[in-house]
């Protein structure tokens, strides 16, 4: 999980260093942390969380030295007032996920927190379960998968 909290940290920094991108987006509201849960209320609206998204992904590749590429998955989500207004709050939201996988997908920054990272793939932020997050918020995001190959002699934590 070490590696998961670096890269989530990576990324977290590389968003607050372009928040001039995101209209009306704190700093401080981009953070590592999970979704606000079914009684959670933020303080301040809008945000963008960073958190693992499912389990850790593997699949061994070699057969001379037993090699394992593994997935990271992580999910950036942007999370605005349930109230929104599709008609005008929607293109500005949809600007803002552009804007953050434009930002997450070059592999050089994540190969500076892990050096095995050798892809990078950015996808829409499939439906999930409303129950588990509060309804008082609408989200939109994304899920950043990294891909690591590491040798069975490589520790990975």
């Amino acid at each position: 999980m070490q590696i998961i909290t670096q890269i989530q940290s990576a990324m977290t920094q590389t968003l607050r260093n372009n928040v001039s991108l995101f209209d009306n987006l704190l700093p401080s509201s981009i953070q590592t942390a999970e979704l606000p849960r079914a009684q959670d209320q933020l303080s301040v609206l809008p945000a963008v969380r960073i958190a693992p998204y499912g389990n850790i992904s593997w699949e061994r590749v070699g057969f001379e030295e037993p090699t394992t590429n593994y997935g990271y998955t992580i999910q950036v989500v942007i999370i605005a007032p349930g109230n929104l207004n599709i008609t005008t709050d929607q293109d500005k939201y949809q600007r803002w996920q552009l804007n953050i996988s434009k930002l997450l997908l070059p592999i050089a920054q994540y190969q500076l927190v892990y050096s095995n990272i050798w892809e990078v793939t950015i996808s829409q932020l499939p439906l999930f379960d409303r129950s588990k997050v509060s309804d008082l918020y609408t989200y939109l995001g994304v899920l950043v998968t990294l891909q690591s190959l590491e040798s069975s002699t490589q520790l990975v934590s």
